[in-house]
């Protein structure tokens, strides 16, 4: 049995606490780094800035004057005769558009403006949530992974138990079969874990901008700020949530369409300078300041106009649909927010206690003889469900966190309490002795 309880006592001298207290590289980003380092060079910002560009550019065009118009051309009056009968003419037109839709062109993509600069306000916020919730399930996938390949070598020490004892004649072959069953079960939670590092991994380099193996690690979990906020001045702030923002102005800028095509039956200032005779420089010039009306509107007028109502009414519809989804989505992640918050002390307060509790007598009972080395592995199984449950929550309250400051669409208000939460993984405690029951 020395063998038996040696090999025991180096399979459980895991503890839990060494393993995932790994120590961050000082030279690796913050969240907050990786976060600016993504939304200075991700495309889908890159894309929206230029849309903002266009829109600005756009409206330095509509704020200045009409191109001047040159006018060359030759003139023939053919019921004269002699040198007054030909002549060339030059003629220099300038729109001034006073009276025209210019200024209504303007009002309108002044207002346009505000529609790319809200959206880049949306997608910076969104792949800024991307990235904070790749990377807090990255720290919560390493964690799990880490545990989980501890508690697969205290099985597979028992499984090696079981086989020798079994080929001793100790125990029957059930122990055997339990034994391995408890080990593969490790063994599939390990390639489920590892697996998420990798998928999660693979996230975050795209966010960077890497390829998609790169290698990449990050702090491990160090807990979290539990934080409360009033709910009614979250739900308040939906006015102010970019969506509704950007729908607002589409609807603002809509409005301003109709006085536009309104703006195309209105006068329009035009000043002209004209030279005749081209060859004869001494004679013929004129300049002329005058307004030229629209005569009859055949109905392109009255359709346009009619068109920007309908598309009014369209926006306000719209608008109506935004701001119920923004406060659906904002409802939703309050109350996502608030079993995270629930969760995080029942799994690594309660729960978690619990489970280490159940292992920690079943580890007494096998070190004294009492029972079988069955029930530990039975226990080590709770105890793993339960952390990877308590790191869930813990990984699921930082995203829930970034979550609710998405749907607000803005830095989140100081919160009503805070209740710090710091991370307190179970330690696994070596025996000193093996059992005398298999």
């Amino acid at each position: 049995m020395s063998i038996f309880r040696t090999s025991f006592a180096l399979g459980i001298s895991v503890s839990a606490a060494h393993v995932l207290a790994q120590t961050p590289n000082p030279n690796l980003a913050t969240l907050d780094g990786a976060v600016r380092q993504v939304l200075a060079r991700h495309p889908e910002i890159l894309a929206a800035r230029q849309r903002v560009l266009q829109a600005e550019l756009h409206l330095a065009g509509v704020r200045s004057l009409p191109n001047p118009e040159l006018d060359i051309g030759y003139s023939k009056n053919l019921d004269s005769i002699g040198a007054g009968a030909t002549g060339q003419d030059i003629q220099l037109t300038q729109r001034l558009n006073i009276f025209g839709p210019r200024q209504a062109l303007f009002a309108q993509s002044r207002l346009e403006v505000e529609v790319p600069r809200t959206e880049l306000r949306l997608v910076e916020q969104d792949i800024a949530y991307q990235v904070r919730s790749a990377w807090f399930s990255l720290q919560s996938a390493q964690a799990t992974s880490e545990f989980t390949k501890q508690a697969l070598g205290v099985a597979e020490t028992f499984a090696r138990l079981a086989d020798a004892q079994y080929k001793a004649g100790d125990v029957p072959i059930a122990n055997v079969l339990r034994s391995e069953f408890e080990a593969e079960n490790a063994r599939q939670a390990l390639l489920v874990a590892e697996t998420n590092v990798k998928i999660q991994t693979a996230t975050l380099n795209i966010l960077l901008q890497q390829p998609p193996d790169a290698l990449l690690s990050v702090p491990a979990l160090s807990g979290a700020t539990l934080k409360t906020y009033d709910t009614a001045a979250l739900l308040r702030g939906i006015e102010q949530q970019p969506r509704v923002v950007s729908a607002q102005a589409l609807l603002t800028a809509q409005r301003a369409k109709i006085e536009v095509a309104k703006s195309a039956n209105r006068p329009e200032a035009v000043a002209t300078y004209a030279h005749n005779q081209l060859l004869n420089w001494l004679g013929g010039d004129s300049y002329r300041v005058g307004v030229v009306f629209p005569l009859l509107d055949n109905g392109q007028i009255r359709a346009s106009v009619r068109e920007a109502q309908a598309a009014t009414t369209e926006k306000e519809a719209s608008l109506v649909s935004v701001r119920q989804q923004v406060a659906l989505d904002l409802t939703t992640a309050i109350y996502l927010h608030e079993q995270a918050r629930a969760l995080v002390p029942r799994t690594g307060e309660e729960q978690l206690q619990r489970a280490l509790r159940l292992y920690q007598l079943a580890e007494t009972g096998y070190r004294e003889g009492a029972t079988s080395y069955l029930n530990v592995l039975d226990a080590l199984g709770v105890l793993r469900s339960a952390f990877q449950s308590y790191l869930k929550a813990l990984a699921d309250y930082n995203i829930a966190e970034a979550g609710l400051e998405r749907a607000l669409g803005a830095v989140l208000p100081t919160p009503v309490s805070t209740q710090p939460m710091r991370y307190a993984p179970p330690a696994l405690t070596p025996l000193s002795q093996s059992g005398k029951k298999g």
